[in-house]
């Protein structure tokens, strides 16, 4: 994208044009100064704790060919730029996001917009891996879903480039429908309906309708892939006239895995007769998984081409991620939580092969409202059906859980706070147990798989 093509996109006005001209091609669009090459252009955002304006020198100096400001810029800034541009326009935040819209407008790729209450990060990885054996394709490298992060990832498509994947997320009512319209996607897949951000959303139904809102604004000629497993999958079906296919385990779905084992292979299936395997552990994997086949196949690849890459899936850091330490195995998903993902982890650990010790570590789940205590409460009931040798639960929310799990006759602790269990940790581990660690990731739970790597290769 060239300077004068930015300005006029995000109705700025140009000052102090570059020595190089207004023509000048501009290579990346950043937001952070640290990441700041050559010739690209950085976009002063302003948040709560940082103003971008701060490091608009220091951007020049790393070599920006132009900028997105709000004021005009400072004698020291105009000096480092003195071969750089100065865009300024009212908000950088609505320029961005402007930009994003104007250039996907004029990209030809296909773009496939992912939403849902769990497996959105993870759907997207394996659609992008999937993708990427037969189409050039592009997505975010990590869970860059909301307004920032959105644009972001629209600016990443290249002429060439065939297919985009783009999450969308939300923490409140109108944000899915306001990031839709910006990367109006033509495939639209929706994993899931459960209770997540119920303190934006306010209940089960105002999830539902907010994931809805990526369906209603779809094309006609374009594509609805849903979850056939989730309750809400035929309303969801509801909210759209564009055509609709669906994925799961249940009977009737278009796209329908059959015979599904778990193993330290990670998790294999029959899907049309074919035998299946995949390097995670999980039937939500499998869901991901199904959701990005089809896709695929509406995108014209081959069912033998996908398979082949389903069997290289990159592991996303800290959702299901098997390591050892020592004797120790640790099953580490200490990304997020919530409800409905507590459960898929649940299922998948006790679904492998026994001989281990099960300890499930458990933090509190986040912004889930005026719900909260009764969600952890059921929660630690289904913890105790499972029958885990050990629960240890953190933060204020999870004491729930034990609570729930002593009453039923489990073995269970609890912590207030992440430190006092790092200290305790050490006495409640055994040699080759396999530890489940999982919460929302405010908690900083990784800092429990960090000592748990120490312990084990202790023990």
């Amino acid at each position: 994208m060239q300077i004068r093509w930015v300005a006029e996109a995000v109705q700025g006005e140009l000052l102090c044009p570059p020595r190089g001209g207004e023509r000048r091609a501009l290579k990346h669009v950043r937001t952070d100064s640290r990441e700041v090459e050559d010739s690209d252009l950085f976009v002063a955002l302003r948040g709560d704790r940082f103003d971008g304006h701060d490091y608009v020198a220091e951007s020049f100096r790393r070599g920006a060919g132009a900028v997105l400001v709000e004021r005009s810029p400072s004698p020291d800034a105009i000096d480092a730029g003195t071969s750089g541009a100065f865009i300024r326009v009212k908000d950088t935040a609505r320029a961005l996001r402007d930009l994003g819209a104007a250039w996907r407008r004029a990209m030809p790729a296909t773009v496939i917009g992912i939403t849902g209450s769990c497996g959105k990060t993870s759907t997207k990885n394996i659609l992008r891996h999937v993708l990427e054996g037969g189409l050039s394709t592009t997505a975010s490298d990590r869970s860059f879903n909301n307004d920032i992060g959105v644009p972001l990832t629209l600016l990443k498509i290249e002429p060439s480039t065939q297919a985009a994947v783009v999450e969308i997320g939300t923490n409140g009512p109108g944000e899915i429908e306001r990031l839709t319209r910006l990367a109006a996607p033509t495939i639209g897949v929706v994993t899931n309906v459960f209770e997540t951000h119920l303190e934006g959303l306010g209940s089960l139904d105002g999830v539902a309708n907010e994931k809805a809102n990526l369906l209603r604004l779809l094309p006609k000629d374009g594509l609805a892939v849903l979850n056939r497993d989730c309750p809400r999958s035929a309303w969801l079906r509801s909210q759209t006239e564009t055509r609709v296919v669906t994925v799961g385990l249940s009977d009737g779905a278009d796209y329908r895995a059959e015979e599904v084992s778990f193993s330290a292979l990670g998790t294999s299936f029959r899907f049309r007769g074919h035998a299946i395997t995949i390097p995670l552990t999980g039937t939500h994997f499998v869901h991901n998984v199904l959701f990005a086949m089809a896709v695929a196949e509406h995108l014209g690849l081959e069912l033998e081409a996908v398979a082949e890459r389903l069997r290289e899936i990159p592991i996303t850091p800290r959702r299901m991620e098997r390591k050892s330490f020592g004797s120790l195995e640790v099953i580490d998903d200490s990304y997020n939580a919530s409800p409905a993902s507590v459960r898929a982890a649940l299922r998948a650990v006790k679904g492998l092969n026994g001989g281990r010790r099960s300890v499930i570590v458990l933090g509190d789940m986040l912004e889930l409202g005026e719900q909260s205590a009764a969600l952890h409460e059921s929660l630690g009931a289904e913890v105790a059906a499972e029958g885990f040798d050990l629960v240890v639960t953190v933060g204020a929310h999870s004491r729930a859980i034990e609570r729930a799990v002593v009453a039923r006759g489990g073995a269970a602790r609890h912590f207030e706070a992440v430190p006092e269990l790092l200290a305790n940790l050490g006495a409640l581990v055994q040699p080759r147990d396999r530890v489940l660690v999982k919460g929302s990731n405010a908690l900083g739970l990784d800092r429990v798989v960090r000592d748990l790597s120490q312990i084990g290769e202790q023990l």
